[in-house]
């Protein structure tokens, strides 16, 4: 049973992937940096997730957290996968860029609803009568759990920097693909 700090807004649509996860382990809520940084501190967690979109307090990016995590000695060894749920037209037009800074400021793996939707209109989990039916939470859950393996073995703690984007990309192929 892995521990995992979700840094995340509440989200209805993810209720299924939640509920995956919950019943093999332990699953940890905060909705600001402070918070996160605070939890990190004070358990050993095994996992972060983190939402690749979310707005935090202070005038602070998802990019900030990321870059606290990586540059403590004492959380950068744990596995940081930003998630993409929901997607405005302008968080897709802006996806790539966010992934590659993602990868760039240290988070070990990305992933996008995208890559599991099986709705006829991808990105768009908001709303989505499919939701439930329809995509493969599944196949989410097993991509999440393979990071946790990864990182557990120590597969995770990889070099930043641009050689890290590049390792990091061939393993987003083989996630997509599981």
């Amino acid at each position: 049973m892995a521990r995992i700090l979700i840094l995340s807004e509440p989200s209805e649509h993810l209720k299924p992937l939640w509920s995956s996860l919950a019943a093999n382990h332990e699953l940890n809520y905060v909705q600001n940096m402070a918070e996160a940084m605070e939890g990190l501190q004070e358990n050993k967690f095994d996992l972060i997730i983190c939402s690749a979109h979310l707005n935090l307090d202070d005038n602070k990016s998802i990019f900030d957290f990321i870059r606290s995590v990586k540059n403590n000695a004492e959380l950068r060894g744990i596995p940081l996968l930003c998630f993409s749920k929901t997607r405005t037209a302008a968080a897709t037009f802006l996806n790539s860029s966010t992934e590659k800074a993602a990868l760039l400021f240290g988070a070990d793996e990305y992933l996008t609803m995208d890559s599991f939707c099986g709705g006829p209109e991808k990105g768009a989990c908001e709303g989505c009568p499919f939701l439930e039916k329809l995509c493969n939470f599944e196949s989410l859950r097993h991509a999440i759990e393979d990071l946790i393996d990864e990182g557990a073995i120590g597969i995770c703690q990889r070099p930043s920097g641009t050689d890290a984007v590049a390792s990091k990309q061939k393993i987003t192929v083989s996630l997509v693909q599981a």
